[in-house]
């Protein structure tokens, strides 16, 4: 069975198709023949002949099948892309780093800064303690008095921090306020006998709570001061130890206990335990 179509007519005006040996047209039908006489596939020609100028007296073009376009290959794709992968995982990872270090500042807040603070203050200060007074007192003797109970302390001593206005013989207590969760550090100069009156002394019991603390520290869940007026004993032995020291002369040794909450900018109610801290003093010398 032989299938034959028609050939359709060509339409006035049009040039008849060119005829081949194989009888068929090309799939591709070719462009018109380039000036100069090289024959090109309509894919890949030449504006102009090799080697000729245009009308602006520009070399030649090749211009290709996708008009001129610039791209890029696979491989070029494939090398941006591992690129941008590998900025982008360096930009998430320091961004986390970022992140984490400031979350752990935020739940620690303060607290090592406290906790490495409060006993090098109460060290230097028991450091540079003063058992006599330059000056007679109001009962008329020279002896300075060392008060101690559990909630704080109060003794005179030469230190003052760096900067600080207050310097000379200073009257230095320490107070902590169980209900507030604060630690009350407090500071008088003494300038004459009038200024060792017990009146000033926040721990005594004729105190006119005058005075502003110089220091304030908050988020303190426990504090605890003990007295031992012996030299040598096992310090870890809470035996030894007592919690009240009778106005007079200086102990042997202090010990000093306090808890930081996890937030030192908060108070102590609701907050966490934080860590707890134990030093080891001895009026006059270094602290342990």
């Amino acid at each position: 069975m032989v299938l034959s179509f028609p050939i359709p007519a060509t339409p006035p005006g049009r040039p008849s198709p060119r005829r081949f040996a194989s009888g068929r047209p090309p799939l591709i039908a070719p462009g018109p023949e380039p000036r100069g006489g090289v024959n090109l596939s309509p894919a890949f020609r030449l504006r102009e002949p090799l080697g000729g100028k245009t009308a602006g007296g520009r070399s030649a073009a090749v211009e290709t099948g996708r008009d001129g376009a610039a791209g890029f290959t696979m491989v070029e794709l494939l090398v941006a892309m591992v690129l941008i992968s590998m900025v982008t995982l360096a930009a998430s990872m320091a961004m986390r780093l970022t992140i984490n270090a400031w979350e752990r500042g935020r739940e620690e807040g303060e607290t090592p800064q406290v906790v490495a603070a409060l006993p090098v203050l109460l060290g230097n200060q028991l450091a540079a303690l003063v058992e006599k007074a330059p000056v007679s007192t109001a009962k008329g003797k020279d002896a300075l008095d060392f008060c101690g109970e559990e909630r704080g302390l109060s003794f005179f001593t030469t230190h003052a921090p760096r900067g600080s206005v207050l310097q000379g013989l200073l009257r230095v207590s320490w107070v902590f306020d169980e209900e507030s969760g604060e630690l009350l550090i407090y500071q008088q100069r003494i300038g004459g006998k009038d200024d060792l009156k017990e009146e000033f002394n926040p721990l005594g019991n004729q105190w006119n709570e005058g005075g502003e603390p110089v220091g304030r520290v908050t988020g303190i869940g426990a504090f605890s001061v003990a007295y031992s007026k012996k030299t040598t004993f096992d310090l870890s032995d809470r035996d030894e130890w007592e919690k009240k020291w009778k106005c007079g002369k200086k102990p042997a040794w202090i010990m000093l206990s306090f808890n930081v909450t996890g937030s030192v900018t908060g108070t102590a109610a609701g907050d966490k335990p934080g860590k707890s801290v134990v030093r080891y003093f001895r009026p006059g010398l270094a602290g342990m």
